[in-house]
């Protein structure tokens, strides 16, 4: 699948990742703000917000439920996901398992981007990184990383029943 492709088939949903992800970035306000001035929501974190949407397909959820899939390369030599985040681009990585019809999601978590670039880059300190990677048939490369991983940088979550 090229990115055009990727990209067609997320933003239709990239609307139901905003309402979710609310409730980190908004919070209520304090009744004295309330009551005195006409403050009702407030922005919990107050600058650029940058957040990655990695969603995967329905059918992938049986085998990768438990990790967090990376694409770490493409045939073309473009720039992918794990580059972008290892460069420091993006705050949060909204990621998820869409529904059977696409209208919703499995499971999905929110996590802080600074925690996961500090876990990476402790794995690729002590050699262990490689036991992660994976190569697709289409000749794109990435990694599966356990949930687990980044338990403390896991913003949000939510588990399918």
């Amino acid at each position: 699948m090229t990115w055009q492709d990727d990209k067609a088939w997320t933003d239709p949903m990239l609307r139901h990742v905003a309402v979710l992800c609310a409730p980190v970035l908004f919070g209520p306000a304090e009744e004295e703000d309330d009551r005195q001035r006409n403050t009702d929501l407030r922005v919990i974190v107050a600058r650029d917000v940058r957040i990655a949407v990695r969603i995967r397909r329905h059918h992938y959820y049986r085998l990768y439920r438990e990790d967090i899939t990376v694409r770490a390369s493409r045939p073309n030599g473009s720039a992918t996901e794990l580059r972008k985040i290892m460069d420091g681009w993006g705050d949060y990585l909204f990621y998820g398992f869409a529904n059977q019809d696409s209208t919703g999601f499995l499971d999905f978590a929110l996590i802080d981007l600074a925690v996961f670039r500090v876990v990476i880059r402790d794995l690729w300190k002590q050699r262990s990184l490689q036991q992660y990677h994976r190569r697709n048939a289409d000749g794109t490369e990435f990694y599966a990383f356990p949930r687990a991983l980044f338990v403390q940088g896991i913003a949000l979550c939510k588990e399918a029943a």
